[in-house]
């Protein structure tokens, strides 16, 4: 997240600071809000829905009304920090009312979007009402890549367009790329893309199953060693992998969930359901009808305070360090927080491979 006030390092350092001290007293101030499931491409890899959508999935969607309780009630608690997501969030077609609510209700707001319906009222509501930032997720910058992992050629250029709108307007921008099989040779491209217009750039190539158990995703996921290799050329990335190993926290609280999920942060579905992240659906409470404080002392709490199987291989692994895996992780993929994936274990074993020569390197 950016700020647009002060420097960024010093707001980090806030930002920081505050979420230490709210996971301590399980305040939740961090959430994420899945306005829709809907979206207007037809990506392959998507973890949301299945590529075989009801056509009628909006008819589950709650209202403006409904969201606006749902923002009232998150303030009460605590919250500060909201990304708004999908599906596409601006799809629906009260996003620009739901934005100036939930932004003139106090949140610092980051809007996750595909960035094809970035309109030039959208901007110019953000210019009014800054958000944290605007992340749009590009998938090329060709129609043909588009195309092959959207389904949309037509996206290609709306994205791009959408971007430049932002940019017009002096919106803080990031371009972020979630990278598969279909559109690799398109990292340099979109990197380029955004060195020219100065705005941070990041990638993805962790692929996980669908919410809905089905796997077309995993037909996309890169090679352990594609994935490593495109960190290991990507000097933020590959600084941060090694700075990391001084700084591993994983399971060193002996909590299965100790990366702040139901302790400082939570998510909403699109039917007002409460869970603990994006990634575990369960337990799910429905805050619109009941209160968040209820939900949250619930079976939520008690999921914070759970504590890890002593004897999980996880626990026991030297490569934690290099390993992206997580509760959230194992019931997706497994349908049990402790369950390690494989394929997380395949790239912790190639970063330790590229990564950890180096980290021998300078400590000598």
């Amino acid at each position: 997240m950016i700020c647009r006030a002060g420097k960024e390092g010093d707001y980090a350092r806030f930002a920081d600071g505050l979420r230490r001290v709210a996971i301590d007293e399980r305040t939740p101030v961090n959430g994420t809000l899945e306005l829709t499931a809907r979206c207007n491409l037809s990506c392959n890899h998507c973890y949301i829905v299945s590529r075989e959508r009801a056509g009628d999935e909006e008819r589950g969607e709650l209202s403006r009304q409904e969201w606006e309780v749902i923002f009232g009630k998150l303030a009460e608690a605590g919250c500060l920090w909201l990304g708004l997501t999908g599906g596409e969030p601006m799809l629906r077609g009260d996003f620009l009312e739901l934005y100036e609510k939930a932004r003139k209700s106090g949140f610092l707001i980051t809007v996750m979007t595909n960035g094809t319906l970035i309109s030039n009222e959208v901007a110019s509501l953000f210019s009014s009402l800054p958000p944290l930032a605007v992340e749009v997720t590009l998938y090329g910058a060709t129609e043909s890549a588009y195309q092959r992992v959207t389904g949309s050629a037509q996206a290609c250029s709306a994205a791009l367009e959408g971007v430049k709108r932002l940019l017009s307007h002096n919106i803080p921008t990031v371009l972020k790329m979630t990278v598969t099989r279909q559109n690799i040779e398109q990292v340099p491209a979109i990197r380029a893309i955004a060195k020219e217009l100065d705005v941070p750039f990041r990638f993805d190539g962790l692929l996980s199953s669908a919410l809905n158990g089905t796997r077309d995703a995993l037909a996309c996921r890169l090679g352990a060693d594609e994935l490593v290799s495109l960190e290991a050329i990507d000097p933020q990335v590959k600084r941060a992998w090694l700075k990391r190993q001084d700084h591993v926290t994983r399971y060193e609280s002996g909590l299965l969930y100790d990366c702040g999920a139901g302790r400082n942060t939570f998510h909403v579905d699109w039917r007002g359901g409460l869970t603990p992240c994006i990634m575990v659906r369960e337990p799910r409470f429905d805050i619109l009808n009941g209160t968040f404080d209820a939900a949250w002392e619930s079976e939520i709490a008690t999921l914070a305070h759970k504590t890890m199987n002593t004897h999980s291989k996880c626990s026991n692994c030297s490569l934690i360090g290099f390993c992206d895996t997580c509760a959230g992780w194992g019931m997706m993929e497994a349908g049990d927080p402790e369950a390690p994936t494989e394929y997380l274990c395949e790239v912790a074993r190639e970063r330790s491979l590229r990564f950890g020569a180096e980290l021998r390197q300078e400590t000598r």
